[in-house]
Order: structure tokens, then sequence, then C-alpha cells
């Protein structure tokens, strides 16, 4: 018997946790974090994995595209009703829903 490790253990990567964290902060590793895509038009463009994108606000998208949204035969489906969401507030006179300490443990600090 030549060889002690079995096949897929002499193919696996031989880094060292401190060796892959260097790497990881290093700046050769966050260029490569862009992604090239390319559209049908032939143009390339570079996409940032770390950028932060705001989210998409649902009802000015709609308000400034109106006139697609009546056009559109599932306008029932992009547009909500009104009273969609209804909010409520419940009164409590403490934080939680029952009380952390057994209510007859209470009386027994109270002087």
């Amino acid at each position: 018997m030549a060889s002690a490790q079995r096949a897929f253990a002499q193919k696996l990567s031989k880094h060292h946790a401190a060796d892959v964290r260097r790497q990881i902060s290093s700046s050769s590793y966050s260029r490569s974090l862009t992604k090239s895509d390319s559209n049908v038009s032939g143009f390339s463009s570079s996409v940032s994995l770390c950028d932060i994108v705001d989210p998409l606000d649902y009802e000015d998208f709609i308000q400034q595209h109106q006139l697609l949204v009546d056009r559109d035969p599932l306008r029932h489906v992009l547009d909500f009703p009104v009273n969609d969401v209804e909010v409520g507030v419940l009164p409590r006179k403490i934080r939680t829903l029952t009380p952390i300490t057994p209510s007859e443990s209470m009386y027994v600090f109270i002087k």
C-alpha cells in the first residue's frame, strides 16, 4: 500500500484558515468581487457585489408608471386595496405577555 490517503483526500486543497482569512482580507480578493455581465447588445458591464442597493418604493413606481398599469391586463394583481393593512395597538401593563416572576413572589420584595 503506497498511499495512506484516499484518492479524494489527495485532491483537497491544503489551505490553512489563516491563509484563507489573509486572502479574503487582501485587496486582490475585493477586486475579484466584481461580476462581469454581458447584455444582449454585446456591451459588458461590471456589477459590484458589495454595493448596497436601495429597495424599490412600490407605491412611487406605480404612480410613475400609472399609464402602463392602466393598460396592463393583470392590473388587479399590481394594485392592492387601500385597506389591505390594519395597524392595531394592544395596551399592556407590562411589555411581555406574562410576568417574568410568579405573582406570589412579587409581594415578598415589597415592604
